[in-house]
């Protein structure tokens, strides 16, 4: 009997740890009342952000240990950048669309980040995605089709349900926004979100 109990007693306590360590108030903050049906994850962000280019090692950390059946939305908003924002939030559509996700964004945040070199035109965007492999005619098919419209306009809707006017921010089941000025490594951003998506 004491080794079952025993047994149970080391099963539980990655939870208890975790809802020891983790606080509202703290670490997250309750911003609905009802969590969303199915468990999902929702970031806003912008390239042209750079609290956005150091989280991304994070995000894709992140990204290898969701637990299957979980959702990961990313919104690109338009608000950073003045002018050229709103190009970027079409050119991450248009990544979305083409399916280039994967190899574009890390290019785009260290061309922008890593070199400074800001893509402010249309022109220069479609010329950086040619040169990172993208078809010509596939990039002017998909820039301005209705899939890569309606994404924008789903990307510029979210925004401001979700009243975000700073990024990266992070949201877990529509309910928990995540605290990111508390967050001290990749291991603990992943913890909590994990955390979180249990939580109801």
């Amino acid at each position: 009997m004491k080794k079952i109990l025993l047994s149970l007693l080391v099963l539980l306590l990655p939870i208890t740890a975790c809802a020891e360590r983790f606080q509202e108030g703290k670490h997250y903050t309750v911003v609905r009342s009802v969590a969303s049906a199915e468990p999902e994850i929702t970031e806003f962000f912008s390239v042209l952000c750079g609290h956005c280019y150091s989280f991304e090692p994070i995000v894709h950390e992140l990204s290898k240990q969701l637990p299957p059946g979980v959702k990961f939305k990313r919104n690109h908003v338009d608000f950073v950048g003045r002018d050229i924002g709103p190009l970027y939030t079409r050119a991450y559509a248009t990544m979305l669309v083409l399916k280039v996700e994967d190899t574009v964004l890390p290019a785009i945040f260290n061309e922008v980040h890593g070199k400074k070199n800001f893509l402010q035109t249309p022109a220069a965007l479609r010329d950086f995605f040619i040169k990172n492999g993208v078809d010509a005619g596939q990039y002017d098919g998909a820039v301005s089709s209705f899939a890569v419209n309606g994404l924008v306009s789903q990307m510029q809707k979210a925004t401001k349900d979700y009243k975000i006017t700073g990024v990266p921010s992070f949201f877990v089941n529509g309910k928990y926004k995540i605290n990111t000025s508390s967050i001290k490594s990749a291991d603990e951003f992943v913890q909590l979100v994990l955390f979180l998506l249990e939580k109801k």
